[in-house]
């Protein structure tokens, strides 16, 4: 879990995360990289088993990465086949 300084880190670096993602216009829940978008998926399908998001995608807007339902018609897309996937830089 890490020290209290670690985890009070983490928490305002999600906060800022979801206010720049906010102010870039997304309304979904953020999450800082592809692993916390997982256990976010993960979690989610725990609490909802029957209509739970699909996958988790990187988004083109804010940066951050968000759940989807969205069905990508059976592609494995870059970050689906690689858990350690980051965006390239432009």
């Amino acid at each position: 879990m890490g020290s209290p300084k670690q985890r009070a880190a983490a928490r305002a670096e999600r906060r800022e995360l979801a206010a720049a993602a906010l102010a870039a216009g997304c309304t979904k829940a953020v999450y800082v990289d592809q692993a916390a978008g997982r256990r976010g998926l993960e979690s989610f399908m725990k609490k909802r088993p029957t209509s739970p998001p699909m996958r988790v995608h990187p988004c083109d807007i804010c940066q951050a990465w968000h759940l989807t339902s969205k069905n990508v018609g059976g592609k494995k897309l870059p970050w689906d086949r690689d858990p350690d996937w980051t965006r390239p830089a432009k």
